[in-house]
């Protein structure tokens, strides 16, 4: 058998060669992984082991990947279906807030609620316990001027007075036991003193109301 076997290969160069390169993957195979058969044989029931494994491996990073995918998509959807019901009620929010204003001497003053989009690439790093967007108010103080975040744009004196006008707006529904207000009285004259007293009050017969001005506090009294 082996002799014949060696004839047919010297009867065919092209056989002859590939057993000749055959034998010699062989042999780099036994010098490296060897020196036995037996000990090539067990190495590579190993790495048919470990690419098993990471066949699964692939499956379940598929497998994540698709629930991530669904959780984006779930997470994208709930995230515009907040941000809709939030700019819903922050226009009737603000119309509320603007009346208010009227009442309190701001005739000129302009009050908006915007959304923000957080920053972040993906849908998952905007998203914050908040949504994926932040809640701004936004005041335009006079005709002419800029609209610019409240916090830039309202004096100290303006800023108590929307904080009092969004506490007006919110009373029915604002959770807060007590509301203090700081510089409220400030650039307000005598008329529009008993304006924001009498709010004060309003707000005092369902919150507790302190405010750094005796005269206002000797009035809601």
């Amino acid at each position: 058998g082996f002799r014949a076997a060696s004839d047919r290969a010297n009867d065919d160069p092209a056989r002859r060669a590939e057993l000749d390169e055959r034998l010699s993957a062989l042999r780099r195979l036994l010098d490296r992984y060897g020196p036995s058969e037996d000990r090539l044989i067990a190495h590579r029931a190993t790495l048919d082991a470990e690419i098993l494994a990471l066949e699964d491996d692939e499956d379940a990073t598929e497998n994540a990947d698709a629930a991530v995918a669904t959780s984006e998509a779930e997470l994208l959807k709930t995230g515009a279906e907040l941000d809709a019901a939030r700019t819903r009620e922050g226009c009737k929010l603000a119309k509320k807030v603007q009346a208010e204003l009227r009442q309190l001497g701001m005739e000129h003053a302009e009050f908006s609620i915007a959304l923000v989009q957080n920053a972040g690439a993906g849908v998952i790093e905007r998203a914050q316990i908040s949504g994926p967007s932040t809640v701004e108010y936004l005041l335009r103080a006079n005709v002419g001027h800029a609209e610019k975040p409240l916090a830039v744009a309202a004096s100290g004196g303006e800023a108590a007075r929307i904080a009092l006008a969004l506490r007006a707006a919110l009373s029915s529904t604002l959770d807060v036991p007590v509301l203090v207000f700081d510089e409220i009285e400030s650039a307000v004259g005598s008329r529009l003193g008993e304006v924001v007293a009498r709010c004060l009050r309003t707000i005092s017969r369902q919150r507790q109301v302190l405010a750094a001005n005796v005269e206002l506090l000797v009035i809601v009294c």
